[in-house]
């Protein structure tokens, strides 16, 4: 996938003009919806990278493993943003003046806007400890990141990675498959532990260590050795792991640094109204930068996900055209790890039951978490058949006596139907 030609600057008789920061998802969804939508002003894509706009999710498995190829991963075809009367302009934003509404590039050079969503992502959380500075270790967000690890996995290379959440597992399930020996450590005392429910987060270490990686739970790493292609991490047990290769996967932090410098309210995100508008009238946000008020969950979250920045990216550029609308959906999540699919709906603050539908021995179940007779979230494993049902009950704040989802002969979309439940 190459770079992709700046376009050349349009004239328009309208001023108008809509500026887009952020490369991804969020920021493509935003410019499709406003074309779609009738706005036929100025619309600008700030690009911190050098590629046309791709998909990230296949990053730490089909990409990495070699199964795909870079002319796969974009987001829409080279043309699209052409077509679209995109402006494209590769390079970072530097600064933001609210109130001259003008955009600031690192490079040189600024850009004019009414209205201004920021889709600036998140980077990974770096491991701060002696000896970890890149390029030592290895992390996996960009399409740079993982044409620089892809090649390093061999057969043969010991792979030790820090981190046991979806980042983490699924190069570690890639790693194995490619021939490596993989050890994998994370300091919590179970897998996702932050995504999943115990019964689920065993289900996975059972998967993986029968797989052959080792898994060392309840440790960090307090030091990192390296000479030449050697590494060696010391962990807080006293044991050392031994290692080619290095990755990191300890969660993400979100680019929240244009939205600090021009006192938007920032609090884990950019603060947003369901509407994705920030505390400035004239900014939206969307994507992993954002910080939501979930209507489902009725708290305030901030989703790494792609459901989550294709829908506030749409939602977003609908409000500023000042068209009424409200971004209030269930999250939902979806990991692959060897043969095994992994898809997760909502992110309940808390749950009083648990009802798992299914044999793990199979591996193929689903566990449903409710709060007080109602369903606030479910977790499917090799069971996607089901989740499309417990969504629309969640939607509806579905209450249901726990016997009745008990009742495995019954299926789960009969049950759930707004009739029978």
């Amino acid at each position: 996938m190459r770079p992709h030609a700046q376009s050349a600057a349009l004239s328009s008789e309208r001023t108008r003009a809509i500026a887009l920061v952020g490369g991804g998802l969020a920021a493509v969804s935003a410019a499709e919806t406003l074309r779609r939508t009738g706005f036929d002003g100025r619309l600008i894509l700030v690009n911190g990278e050098t590629y046309i706009p791709y998909e990230r999710p296949p990053l730490s498995k089909a990409f990495l493993s070699g199964c795909a190829d870079e002319a796969t991963l974009p987001l829409r075809d080279p043309d699209f943003f052409s077509r679209q009367r995109v402006e494209m302009v590769y390079g970072r934003a530097a600064s933001i003046d609210p109130q001259q509404r003008r955009i600031y590039l690192e490079k040189g050079g600024s850009i004019s806007f009414d209205k201004l969503l920021l889709a600036t992502g998140s980077r990974p959380r770096k491991l701060r400890v002696p000896g970890s500075a890149e390029p030592a270790v290895h992390y996996l967000q960009s399409l740079d990141d993982a044409k620089r690890l892809r090649p390093l996995l061999k057969t043969g290379v010991k792979v030790a990675i820090v981190g046991g959440g979806f980042i983490g597992l699924e190069v570690a399930s890639t790693a194995l498959e490619l021939g490596c020996s993989v050890e994998l450590v994370d300091l919590g005392a179970r897998l996702l532990q932050r995504s999943v429910i115990p019964e689920v987060s065993e289900h996975m270490l059972e998967l993986h260590r029968s797989k052959g990686v080792a898994v060392r739970l309840g440790v960090t790493v307090e030091q990192l050795q390296q000479s030449g292609n050697d590494r060696w991490l010391h962990l807080s047990d006293g044991t050392v792991v031994e290692a080619n290769v290095v990755v990191v996967g300890i969660g993400a932090v979100p680019n929240t640094e244009l939205a600090e410098a021009i006192n938007l309210h920032v609090d884990d995100g950019i603060r947003v109204d369901a509407s994705m508008r920030s505390s400035h009238p004239a900014i939206f946000a969307a994507g992993d930068v954002a910080s939501h008020w979930n209507g489902i969950h009725e708290r305030q979250l901030r989703l790494e996900s792609w459901q989550n920045a294709e829908r506030q990216g749409a939602v977003a550029a609908r409000s500023m055209l000042d068209h009424a609308t409200a971004y209030c959906e269930t999250p939902w999540f979806w990991t692959d790890q060897f043969a095994t699919n992994v898809q997760i709906l909502g992110v309940p603050g808390s749950y009083d039951d648990a009802v798992v539908r299914g044999r793990r021995d199979d591996n193929r179940f689903s566990v449903l978490l409710l709060q007080k007779g109602r369903i606030v979230g479910g977790v499917f494993v090799n069971d996607g058949r089901n989740v499309r049902p417990v969504r629309e009950a969640i939607d509806r704040r579905t209450e249901i006596d726990p016997r009745r989802l008990r009742d495995s002969d019954t299926p789960l979309r009969a049950l759930l139907a707004p009739q029978a439940a």
